[in-house]
């Protein structure tokens, strides 16, 4: 009965094959010459949007236009070194994507034309068969001729082209045959030695493949909001993580032509007979049937992909990748030397980070990039990349200056009726006030470097600042006053600039593993979920946020004084009062009081507690955290802040100069007044009945002195006034 049934089956082999190849040619027949109607962008005009759904513009984002802009810049600037030529494409791939042998991995299991791997199942009255996929691994994904920039079509469709030179795909496939267990087998044998497994590798390559994309892809924000920020930091998630946020997927547009195919290998058959017979069977295939496959590539592609994209998104959407957050524990702190390091590297004090890392591969990717990249330079003596690729396109989008960030609008003191010293009115306002030129960062460089012995700890030093591009503070100055002896209205400009600065920053942030990872993507938007990662401590002697170290370096620092509308001679006296601040070195005493009172305060306590109370304030308002909308009361909490004793002589020559900015401006106009004013032996024979109001320097020391005592309070107002050594 076995043998009768085994020859009904392989009589039967011919019929199959025969008829297997003639369904093979029909199937092709219909795409030799049949290429699909580009539909461009007309899908747009049918999307359906609900209430709950708000789909992301790609021509009106700021973000998505500048990521692509760069994109487009690293991906087709010309490489010329040995190990990346041609594209940059090419450089990023092998960099970020392909793995050391540059190739590119993908599980069968991951693949949709698998259902979990399983390519083919079948069971018949002989045998029970299973054809397996392991691993499909492509082969010169690196190889891209030409790579045209990604463009903005429509709000919601890109498109591109690009010529890669050869791509080989190897398959690896088991194949697992055992008796049949149906009711009507006529094999009666269940012993595990019948079981015949073969694990075979289909090597097939195609060369000079074109193609030419357009893609209407309409994403979700809402859904994509919703997404753990843990599940994107492994590389492997993000585009599933994205297309389950898909809205709408169309190919509107896909032209491809290949100008050949190489002929299928098959290696890898336990026996030698059978892998020679199926490899000679395969080849014969393929020399009859290439010139159709080739002709109809184009067709099959256009028609069939578009086709199977919505059965790919449904899989995307239901993969459970994405909100994967990982095993840790509720007190487990963010460890950057494992997040920060590539998985294979041995740290300084021999930690080796985990296998697979729990914190995905994207952080030490981006890392690495930024290392390797982003803080280098095309040439010598060139800025960094960094400058460019992401300070600048930050500061156009913040300030609309290239470089620049807008500290304030708008910064006014009025002070009116100071009827003491003779005065209606003094009105000054600080306007469009910017630091300029901060897209000059460059060597000694480290950002985010992790250290051995602390994996809470992030080292941080740069320098800021060239010679043709100084760092500078700019404002514009307005001067409003009004007595009855003088009224004038005067704006000036005003610029100082530090020709460099040398800051290093050693910085503490402690962060629970567990609520960074299960963030939403929707609150990396928002600036108090952001500071809320860092974990607030009820107990103020649990530090979890601070600066540990500052070494901060100026060396000299420019003034230059601009008259953009003047009444009166301030300019003038401006002008005279800065050059005899030079002359006196008190604009290097004042930038080196200020240095120190920065070094000293942002180290000390009272930063600290400002920083304390920032992170609770932000857990507070951040919709994410388990502190959000319960009692926050920061009260009076910075009343009692302590400032370091160098703020004393930083006050002291800061009232000096207002002083003397005092008496140089009244001093400019006592033309107004009567010559006998000049000298102070002629005070007592003033004319009391001169129709003015005198400035009193009295009354103006004493109205300091009230204000010092009122806002330093009154143990630092007492040591103020203690520091004989001040003189």
């Amino acid at each position: 009965q076995i043998e009768e049934a085994a020859c009904n089956e392989i009589s039967n082999l011919d019929d199959m094959l025969l008829s297997s190849l003639n369904m093979f040619s029909n199937r092709l027949l219909p795409y030799m010459d049949e290429i699909p109607e580009s539909k461009s962008v007309s899908d747009e005009g049918a999307l359906v949007i609900q209430e709950d759904e708000k789909l992301l513009n790609f021509m009106t984002n700021p973000l998505v236009l500048k990521g692509l802009d760069e994109v487009n810049k690293y991906f087709t600037y010309d490489v010329n070194d040995s190990s990346s030529e041609g594209q940059g494409i090419n450089a990023f791939l092998r960099s970020y994507v392909l793995n050391e042998e540059r190739v590119l991995s993908i599980p069968g299991e991951n693949l949709p034309i698998t259902e979990g791997g399983v390519l083919f199942e079948g069971h018949d009255m002989l045998t029970e068969s299973k054809i397996l996929l392991g691993e499909v691994r492509v082969i010169g994904m690196d190889t891209f001729k030409s790579f045209s920039p990604i463009e903005i079509i429509s709000n919601h469709t890109l498109a591109t082209n690009f010529e890669i030179a050869q791509l080989i795909f190897e398959l690896d496939l088991t194949i697992v045959i055992k008796p049949s267990t149906v009711s009507n087998t006529v094999v009666t044998t269940t012993s595990s030695t019948s079981i015949i497994e073969e694990k075979v590798t289909i090597r097939i390559g195609i060369e000079e493949l074109k193609v030419t994309l357009t893609l209407l892809m309409a994403i979700n924000l809402a859904e994509l909001g919703k997404k753990n920020l843990g599940a994107f930091l492994h590389s492997g998630n993000i585009l599933p993580c994205l297309l389950s946020s898909i809205h709408t997927f169309n190919v509107t547009q896909l032209d491809v032509s290949v100008s050949d195919i190489s002929a299928p290998i098959l290696d890898g058959f336990i026996s030698v007979g059978i892998g020679r017979v199926i490899s000679s069977m395969a080849k014969s295939i393929f020399d009859m049937y290439k010139g159709v496959i080739l002709r109809a590539i184009p067709g099959l592609i256009a028609n069939e992909l578009p086709q199977m994209i919505p059965g790919m998104i449904e899989k995307f959407q239901n993969n459970e990748s994405c909100s994967f957050l990982g095993d840790f524990g509720e007190q487990i702190l963010v460890d950057f030397r494992e997040m920060l390091s590539r998985p294979t590297q041995t740290l300084s004090n021999g930690l080796v980070p985990l296998k697979p890392p729990r914190y995905g591969d994207l952080s030490w990717r981006i890392k690495e990039y930024v290392d390797e990249y982003l803080l280098g330079s095309s040439k010598p003596n060139e800025l960094p990349r960094i400058n460019e690729m992401v300070i600048d396109p930050i500061t156009k989008f913040l300030s609309t200056k290239t470089g620049s960030i807008l500290v304030s609008d708008e910064l006014s003191i009025k002070l009116i009726k100071l009827e003491q010293i003779g005065i209606d009115k003094i009105e000054l306002n600080f306007t469009d006030t910017f630091v300029n030129n901060i897209n000059t960062i460059g060597p000694p460089l480290r950002l985010l470097d992790i250290r051995a012995n602390d994996g809470s700890v992030l080292e941080n030093e740069f320098k800021i600042g060239i010679p043709a591009k100084q760092l500078e503070l700019e404002t514009n100055f307005i001067f409003n006053i009004a007595s009855q002896f003088l009224q004038f209205s005067d704006e000036v400009k005003i610029k100082v600039a530090l020709p460099s600065a040398h800051i290093s920053l050693v910085l503490l942030a402690k962060i629970k593993s567990q609520y960074l990872m299960s963030m939403p993507i929707e609150g990396l938007t928002n600036v108090n979920c952001i500071f809320s990662m860092v974990t607030p401590e009820s107990d103020v002697e649990k530090v979890t946020a601070a600066i540990l170290e500052l070494a901060l370096s100026l060396p000299s620092v420019q003034m230059d004084v601009e008259c953009l509308d003047c009444e009166s001679d301030m300019l003038k006296v401006i002008l005279e009062l800065v050059s005899f601040l030079k002359s006196m070195s008190a604009t290097e005493k004042m930038l080196q009081m200020s240095t120190d009172f920065a070094k000293d305060f942002v180290i000390g306590p009272s930063f600290q507690k400002m920083l304390d109370l920032q992170l609770k304030k932000s857990a507070a308002l951040c919709p994410y955290h388990a502190l959000f909308e319960q009692e926050f009361d920061d009260g009076n909490a910075l009343s009692k802040l302590h400032f370091p004793s160098s703020i004393l002589e930083l006050l002291i020559i800061s009232v000096d100069l207002a002083l003397l900015s005092t008496v140089v401006i009244f001093s400019s106009i006592s033309d107004s007044l009567d010559s006998s004013l000049q000298s102070r032996s002629l005070q007592n024979s003033f004319n009391t009945n001169l129709d003015v109001n005198l400035m009193s320097f009295l009354a103006y020391k004493d109205a300091v002195e009230s204000f010092a005592k009122k806002q330093l309070g009154g143990e630092l107002y007492d040591e103020f006034l203690g520091r004989k050594d001040l003189g």
